[in-house]
């Protein structure tokens, strides 16, 4: 079969768009490559949880377009930020409910121009999560680095028995009498069902603990990542 010499350069131009496709599809995800996660940004978030008890909000960032190496989970001081938000409504002069109108000014914030609602549809500019207007720092108390494309964010309550290889005493279902609860995301860029430790602060304080055996790389290990070979 005699091939066409512009048929012949079609198929070198086809074959070589198609090694090149390749080659940067298998360096999408290399997670030693690129800066790593900024851990007090949101970032692409995908998915949102509070914390059995309320007291912790849980953002799962996707790094959508993989400007880092990892995606992460931030744990979020809830309580201090309700604070922050109810100051933006104030109660009226005799104590009743307030006005409903969003005062900008009480926590220095700018307003909102309402023409750019579709790019800022909030009433106010945004919290800084790194210097929030109450002074006490920042409001994100702990972050770990997961893969790319989290889709998802979920949270389940310990049941009365310990989590699989832990034992538990008198008081709790843990070895040290506390019972703990695990967040669930499924990451599209491992793939993998990644799961994280927290405190269960139903009856209790929370400590913004997050446990996936991430040492001192910040990532959560293996063992916390079903579906990873």
């Amino acid at each position: 079969m005699t091939v066409s010499p512009g048929l012949r350069r079609s198929l070198r131009t086809g074959l070589g768009a198609l090694g090149l496709s390749l080659t940067l599809l298998s360096g999408c995800f290399d997670t030693d490559r690129g800066p790593s996660p900024r851990p007090r940004e949101f970032y692409y978030p995908t998915g949102l949880v509070t914390s059995p008890g309320g007291r912790s909000l849980f953002v799962a960032n996707s790094d959508f377009d993989l400007q880092y190496r990892a995606g992460t989970v931030q744990a979020i001081d809830l309580e201090r930020l309700r604070g922050l938000v109810a100051r933006l409504q104030p109660p009226a002069a005799d104590g009743g409910p307030g006005t409903g109108q969003v005062r900008c000014e009480a926590l220095g914030l700018a307003t909102n121009d309402a023409s750019d609602s579709i790019l800022y549809p909030g009433a106010c500019a945004p919290i800084d999560l790194d210097a929030p207007p109450d002074g006490q720092g920042t409001l994100v108390r702990n972050s770990v680095n997961i893969g790319a494309f989290a889709t998802d964010i979920q949270v389940m309550r310990q049941p009365d028995t310990a989590f699989p290889g832990e034992q538990g005493e008198a008081g709790g279902p843990n070895a040290d009498g506390s019972t703990r609860a695990r967040l669930l995301l499924p990451v599209r860029g491992d793939p993998s069902l990644t799961w994280i430790d927290i405190d269960d602060d139903t009856g209790g304080n929370q400590t913004f603990q997050m446990a996936c055996g991430q040492g001192t790389s910040g990532r959560c290990d293996d063992a916390h990542r079903t579906g990873v070979d």
